[in-house]
């Protein structure tokens, strides 16, 4: 997949299942570049190209957290899983919907906390800087952490309430400015179908 673009990379549920952190395994296949391919079939599965996020280009770290790994006799790029995290929590729609991202994520075992935080402030977002926080301060048993970590964070949090997914409603989380749908505050998958491919 990495050869779609010269500069393509495996990237959000890509890099999840790569890592072997999915939930889910999905015929569709995401990939990050600065001009990736229209969304097309290749045998039985699908190949869905993104662009870099907006702030990576205009600082000129769109590689910023790629690394290279051995992949069926040869080399794959694919995003680190500190910045796949991250890109998981900005756009949930790029890893199946928030159940897929949840519970996704809750299958990660080695995490550089300190590294998820520089990227998401990297990406110069208030309500992904706050949907990450969030995250981790309710998940901090996965990976123990300082508190003080997510200071920076704290300080780029939404200065108004923001949805968490706009096409939701939720309850306020005062401590991110975060409004979060209830079926993500309460995992009750059930009853929230969350994104379609």
């Amino acid at each position: 997949m990495s050869k779609l673009a010269r500069d393509a990379v495996v990237s959000h549920h890509g890099a999840l299942e790569f890592f072997g952190c999915a939930y889910s395994v999905w015929t569709e296949y995401v990939y990050s570049a600065a001009a990736p391919l229209p969304l097309f079939r290749f045998g039985p599965s699908f190949y869905r190209g993104t662009r870099y996020p907006v702030a990576l280009r205009r600082a000129g770290r769109e590689q910023w957290g790629v690394v290279e790994k051995p992949f069926q006799g040869g080399v794959v790029r694919v995003t680190s899983m500190e910045r796949a995290f991250v890109d998981v929590l900005s756009a949930p729609r790029l890893a199946g919907g928030w159940e897929e991202v949840w519970r996704s994520l809750q299958m990660v075992d080695d995490l550089d906390v300190s590294r998820v935080v520089e990227y998401a402030i990297l990406l110069d977002n208030a309500t992904t800087c706050a949907k990450v926080g969030y995250f981790l301060e309710r998940h901090r048993e996965f990976w123990p952490f300082d508190d003080r970590v997510l200071d920076p964070l704290r300080l780029r949090k939404p200065r108004q309430p923001h949805y968490m997914d706009r096409g939701e409603g939720g309850n306020l989380v005062r401590d991110w400015n975060l409004i979060v749908p209830y079926a993500v505050a309460e995992e009750t998958w059930d009853q929230f179908y969350g994104y379609r491919w």
